[in-house]
């Protein structure tokens, strides 16, 4: 589990960096530095794929769709949280419900292919736990939304 969130909230903070560093460079370091990022966002999901086929024992069509998805959802992650720091948010929170977002994503899509065996391994190995910390952040973050709403309407 904590294995787990130490991963993702590095990718996430590993992109968030980049894309700060970015900033300031010229157009040729984007691009060297938009490829390590690329680059180590693929050894990250290879790390991933082969980690989860050992211990979920994936059949060869499942570690195609994990690769699949695992390819997806992170560049879909990457480019969203770029496009937040090139609009210069600062905002640690809205990147923090983007990673969410896209753990959401993931949690959902090994659902979608891992049987009831599976799945209960993949729960163990503390993606129940991560599920439920999101769940809360989620919880909370929709609380202090409608605490705002009403101090606004007052």
């Amino acid at each position: 589990m904590k294995k787990l969130m130490i991963r993702e909230i590095t990718l996430a903070l590993a992109v968030l960096a980049g894309c700060i560093s970015a900033w300031g460079q010229e157009p040729e370091g984007r691009e060297e530095r938009a490829a390590e990022q690329a680059r180590q966002m693929f050894e990250s999901i290879d790390k991933e794929v082969e980690k989860q086929t050992e211990r979920l024992e994936l059949a060869d069509w499942q570690v195609f769709k994990l690769d699949s998805m695992l390819t997806h959802d992170f560049k879909a992650q990457t480019e969203e949280m770029e496009r937040m720091s090139a609009a210069k948010v600062t905002n640690l929170n809205m990147y923090i419900q983007v990673q969410d977002k896209w753990a959401e994503a993931i949690y959902q899509g090994y659902r979608s292919f891992l049987n009831d065996e599976q799945w209960a391994k993949y729960e163990k190995q503390g993606a129940a736990k991560a599920k439920k910390s999101r769940d809360k952040r989620a919880a909370k973050a929709v609380a202090d939304a409608e605490k705002l709403k009403a101090k606004l309407n007052k």
